[in-house]
């Protein structure tokens, strides 16, 4: 059996920002939640914050039922809070190995601190040593091994008759042939695709219509909301939608077709599509760099001795 212990919920702490916004909602208030803690019948539980006109109400999706999710807004409103915030929730709930991330970051800054659970919670290649992908040659290298990663596990699920990852993991017997699920977050998502064209597009308009069904999801996030950037094809393979402030209505609508988000404060989010219900006003918990990184290093502080997670290796350079 796996050692692995979930966190305690006294490693999130509960200390007042070092700056003023207009609402704060801690992470620690809405993990420590009911709806989060007791609900069984989510795969990928992840408690983003709390309803702005009833904020008793603690908002909590399952991102294997989104299956997807596109996180959007003006620089510096909350889309990286938003991911930590995901990112915290899934590691509250999920043990090493059940859960695995991929972590693609222009700027290689944001999720640093993932690098001290490399081992535990990161999927690479044999070729690729850095737990962040910064560089655009390397998220298609990644994309195309995710593309052999999906057949694989296609056909393992297939030969023991299951319909998707749920099924086969429900009756495997050894936890080492579980298939963990893979997160796969790509922030400030336009930095890639305005680098290369269609390439990154098509790649993942491919993964996101048959990645689901074996354990793989999708998170990207974008400052620049343009029609040019979220094309009608990536809006229909993201159909659950997180909107922070839009610099314009153009980009408001480019998120959730609606004109709706361009008079939201900071951290203030509006939540549509799939797996969020109707479109709904929160403020997204938040989660500071320094707590983020201190919850990192008390996870990588238990033992792990297994190897970590490697994705078939497919160059294309």
């Amino acid at each position: 059996m796996e050692s692995y212990q979930l966190p305690s919920d006294s490693l999130l702490k509960t200390y007042q920002p070092e700056y003023v916004i207009q609402r704060y909602v801690s992470m620690h208030s809405v993990i420590m939640s009911d709806r989060f803690l007791y609900t069984q019948t989510m795969s990928l539980p992840v408690a983003i914050g709390r309803n702005i006109p009833n904020p008793q109400v603690v908002h909590v999706f399952d991102l294997a039922k989104m299956p997807h999710l596109l996180i959007a807004g003006a620089c510096g409103q909350g889309k990286t809070n938003a991911i930590r915030a995901i990112i915290t929730s899934l590691l509250f709930r999920k043990r090493p190995s059940e859960l695995k991330f991929l972590l693609m970051d222009p700027s290689g800054i944001e999720y640093k601190a993932m690098r001290y659970i490399s081992q535990m919670y990161i999927a690479t290649t044999s070729n690729n040593k850095e737990p962040i992908i910064t560089k655009y040659s390397q998220v298609i290298d990644m994309l195309n091994s995710l593309v052999e990663e999906v057949e694989n596990r296609k056909k393992i699920i297939s030969e023991a008759k299951c319909a998707n990852i749920d099924e086969y993991n429900k009756q495997v017997q050894d936890i080492s042939k579980m298939l963990p699920y893979i997160v796969v977050v790509m922030d400030e998502y336009s930095d890639f695709a305005l680098q290369g064209g269609n390439e990154i597009e098509h790649l993942i308009i491919y993964l996101t219509g048959v990645a689901h069904e074996v354990g793989i999801h999708f998170v990207l996030t974008t400052k620049r909301p343009s029609a040019k950037v979220i094309t009608n094809e990536i809006k229909g393979c993201f159909r659950a939608k997180i909107a922070f402030r839009a610099e314009n209505s153009s980009d408001s609508s480019s998120i959730i077709d609606l004109d709706a988000a361009t008079n939201l404060s900071r951290g203030e989010m509006l939540m549509v599509g799939k797996g969020l219900g109707c479109i709904a006003q929160a403020q997204c918990a938040l989660i500071e760099r320094q707590e983020f990184e201190d919850f990192i290093k008390s996870i990588a502080n238990q033992p792990y001795t297994k190897p970590q997670y490697i994705l078939p290796c497919i160059e294309t350079n």
